[in-house]
């Protein structure tokens, strides 16, 4: 009696097995090996297309794959994380790089790098003008010194580390003048009022005193006076004004303007009384954290890295940063000393 032999194959080396693991190696490959730096220098992977075909026998070209960027160039949604924190959902520009199909490559445009939160003075020379071009876009290494990006095809997923130095960064505490408010316009008025009147040996006198402080609010100015009306019987009546002024605040130069009867700063000397004009710092518009000294504190980290900022051995401030230059300057303890690990 015959029998029709089966060819056997161990359970690791079954042919569709073979794919599938096959086809996760080549996953492997691409998570393993990072785009970090933008380059394109990740381990070549070849598959068998003898088990990929079409009907007709034609063969599937799966070059593209050979490299694990399996994202194809085109629009996509995706989340957007800046240096592991998540900024939400946006769109994504996966654009071909050079004359290779399988360099596909996240690009980035103005729009993209002001949604990121990329300082635009910190991009390398040339980027600005480059970005010029509201149909511009670029690999974000070749914007940003030490930038990375890598797009998760399968998660839909973009990670983008950029250096905390070149991120747009607020000061605690800063609130955007675009918030602030002059206010409403209205009008208003103090008064101390007192009268003296006295009789000796048949002579009588009578003093009287009118204090006024006044002032009005228009857009953003502000008027104030500040002045007093005095009466007695021998001398009559005299008004004197004690301080007249006008002024208001320019945001951009964070100070304000006092036009009229004003006094110095008594930092340093005594303050003076002047009448004229006056433009000074206001320390008011400056986030509290950036009232008085504050010492800026440079670094340079290897990977994402915990700052601490200690004196005498007391935590005084911490904080997290990306891979590559960091800068602090929101703290204003002195004599600071910075350590990171």
């Amino acid at each position: 009696m015959k029998t029709k032999k089966t060819p056997h194959f161990p359970s690791r080396l079954r042919p569709v097995s073979a794919v599938i693991l096959s086809l996760f190696a080549g996953v492997g490959a691409w998570a393993a090996t990072p785009d970090v730096a933008g380059s394109t220098l990740v381990a070549e992977v070849e598959f068998n297309d003898k088990f990929l075909q079409q009907s007709g026998s034609g063969k599937i070209d799966i070059s593209r794959f050979s490299k694990g960027n399996v994202a194809l160039p085109g629009d996509y949604r995706a989340d957007l994380y800046v240096n592991q924190v998540w900024l939400g959902r946006g769109e994504v520009k996966m654009r071909q790089v050079g004359g290779d199909k399988r360099n596909v490559k996240p690009c980035f445009n103005r729009a993209m790098m002001e949604r990121i939160g990329v300082d635009l003075g910190k991009l390398v020379p040339g980027a600005a003008e480059r970005l010029g071009d509201e149909n511009a876009c670029a690999p974000l290494p070749e914007l940003v010194q030490d930038a990375s990006a890598a797009f998760d095809n399968g998660e839909q997923r973009l990670d983008i580390t950029v250096p905390q130095i070149a991120m747009s960064r607020q000061a605690r505490g800063y609130v955007d003048p675009k918030y602030w408010d002059n206010g409403v316009a209205a009008a208003r008025l103090q008064y101390n009022a007192n009268v003296y009147h006295t009789d000796m040996l048949g002579v009588s006198s009578t003093q009287s005193y009118l204090g006024l402080n006044a002032g009005f609010n228009v857009g953003a100015w502000r008027f104030r006076h500040l002045g007093n009306l005095t009466h007695n019987d021998q001398a009559g009546t005299h008004y004197q004004s004690v301080q007249t002024s006008l002024q208001r605040a320019i945001t951009p130069l964070q100070s304000q303007l006092i036009i009229g009867d004003a006094f110095t700063e008594g930092i340093m000397f005594d303050s003076v009384g002047f009448r004229g004009v006056q433009l000074a710092t206001d320390d008011r518009m400056l986030p509290q954290s950036q009232r008085g000294y504050a010492p800026t504190i440079h670094g340079i980290a290897n990977s994402n890295a915990r700052v601490q900022i200690r004196q005498n051995g007391n935590i005084l401030y911490e904080t997290t940063v990306a891979p590559g230059a960091f800068e602090i300057n929101d703290f204003t303890r002195p004599d600071t000393a910075a350590t990171w690990k």
